[in-house]
Parts: C-alpha cells; structure tokens; sequence
C-alpha cells in the first residue's frame, strides 16, 4: 500500500471517528469537543478530497507518461513527402510540398488545417474533409466506402509487422496496414478521407494499383487537337501510391498533437493549404505555361 493511500485511509478513519463522537450523547467530553470537531471534520474532508485529487492526476500523469506515438516518413501520389504522427487519441500530418499541417484530435475529432508560416488555420467537421478539397476549391469532399478486401498475407517492414489485403476497389490491388500501431475509428477515417482510399482500420504503410498505361494524342497539323491533359496518368503495370520510407516509436510528446493558438480562422481551407510563396510559384507557372510562344493558327508551327 503507498503512503498516500495509508494517509487517506486514515484520515478518513479520523474523520469517522470524530464524526461519533460530536453525535454522541454519551461521551461526557463531547461538548467540550463540539466547537472544533466541525473544523476539524471540514478539514479533514477537504485534505481527503484535495489528496484524491493528487492521486488521481498522478495516476493520469503515469498512464500518459507510458503513452507512446508513432512517426512515419512516407510519400504518396496525393501529398507528396508526408510525416505522420499517431497516437492513440491523435493523428497529425505535415506536408513538406504544400508546408500545412492537419490535426485530427479526440475529443470532438475536428480537422485543424494550419499553415504556421502565416498562422492562418481552417477548422471543420470530419465529413467536410477529404484530400482533394486541399487542392481543389470545386471539389467535394469524398465519402470513404467499405472496401472489400481479402487478407492475403503478412509482412515486416523494418520491424513493423503489417498485413496485406488484395481489393479491387478504388483500382487499389494491395493495401498494406501496421498491425502495431493503435488507431482510434475516426483517426482512421481522417487517414481515409486524407488519402481518398477506402475505410481503413489501420494506419496505411503501403498501397499499390495496376494502371493500364496510356499516351496523350499528338496531331501535328493541328495543335488544337492535341491532348494536354496534363493531369492524365500514363504510367502502366504496378503503381505505387503510398510508401513508407521509415517509422519510429518515442514516447508520447504533447506538443506534437497541440492544436495552434492564436491563429486566424479562415473560411477556406484553401487559404490555409499554400503558404504565400507557394501560391507566387503557383501563380508563375500557370502565367508562363501555354504563353511563352506564339502559334499559327494555320500551320500550326511557332513563331
């Protein structure tokens, strides 16, 4: 038994005792005890009170102090090179392309898209979330749906044990899974709704589709009738998606899952998703492509 726990048990068996004997008809001295017997009794009810206090945040202190959080380096088709904090009430997401990060947190699970270079930051409910929306002001946020999967084996990447299941869904072939890392339902379901994948139960180590390949059509007498679908996927057989490039496990930091302070609420999680130097990159692009030549319209030759 610890010292706390013997202090309190007797306190309470003080404060017990006293209680009698101020109830007392029969104890001669009881009268004499009357005036300090309530103070003492407050007193001692306080001290008790003030000590399970002390007990319980110390055993929060314990239980938080053996918590442990994940963090994955990974790259995906949809991001870029991501960093992935998880813990068993938390995930959070940094982009090193775009420079914003997201939270989704227990207890409400909103999303926190914040861009610390400006301190601007857009809050949201879960279902108003998906990957595209980050990149796309026309886009709506896509629904996950139950993917039919087979387990089809095991696997160990640098120690991490994961499970593969095949799907035909979402052109996904393989979806790998870390069967160590604890997720919580609606962490899950920010990954999904990140990654624009299936539900999910596990945090995603890999993700592999067979692609059919494909070429943009070139006419060369007219350039109106060339394909500039710059957004059309050629690649061809097995794609990677989503990889994991390496994984560790330290012991849980708060401040990896704090949500910002002081940042101004945006409307659009657009504002929030480029940092002001990357919409000026953005922006020079789009202004050069397309207007640096000049074309004939009949022969279709540049001048």
């Amino acid at each position: 038994m610890s010292r706390l726990t013997r202090y309190c048990r007797l306190a309470l068996q003080y404060t017990g005792a006293m209680f009698v004997i101020f109830n007392s008809t029969k104890q001669s001295r009881a009268p004499a005890l009357a005036p300090s017997v309530p103070a003492l009794f407050a007193f001692l009810s306080v001290s008790v009170l003030t000590l399970s206090g002390f007990w319980g945040s110390a055993q929060a202190s314990i239980a938080k102090a053996g918590q442990k959080e994940w963090i994955l380096q990974q790259a995906s088709d949809m991001g870029g090179a991501t960093t992935i904090y998880v813990t068993d009430d938390a995930v959070k997401v940094k982009t090193d392309k775009l420079g914003c990060h997201l939270l989704c947190r227990a207890p409400d699970w909103k999303v926190h898209c914040f861009q610390p270079q400006e301190s601007l930051e857009w809050v949201g409910d879960l279902s108003l979330f998906s990957g595209i929306v980050m990149g796309n002001p026309y886009a709506l946020p896509k629904i996950p749906k139950v993917m039919s999967a087979k387990l089809v084996g095991k696997g160990n990447f640098q120690g991490l044990k994961y499970s593969k299941f095949s799907s035909g869904n979402y052109g996904s072939s393989l979806l790998c899974t870390a069967d160590d890392i604890p997720l919580a339902p609606k962490g899950a379901e920010f990954l999904s709704r990140l990654y624009t994948m299936p539900i999910i139960t596990k945090v995603p180590i890999f993700c592999t589709g067979k692609k059919g390949g494909g070429t943009l059509k070139v006419n060369h007498a007219s350039v109106r009738q060339n394909d500039y679908d710059c957004a059309a996927d050629l690649r061809k057989g097995e794609v990677q998606f989503l990889r994991t490039l390496s994984w560790k496990s330290i012991p849980l930091h708060d401040a990896d899952f704090a949500v910002p302070k002081n940042f101004k609420r945006v409307s659009d999680i657009i504002q929030v998703t480029f940092s002001s130097d990357k919409k000026d990159q953005l922006g020079d692009m789009l202004d050069n492509v397309g207007f640096t030549t000049k074309f004939d319209k009949n022969s279709g030759k540049s001048k």
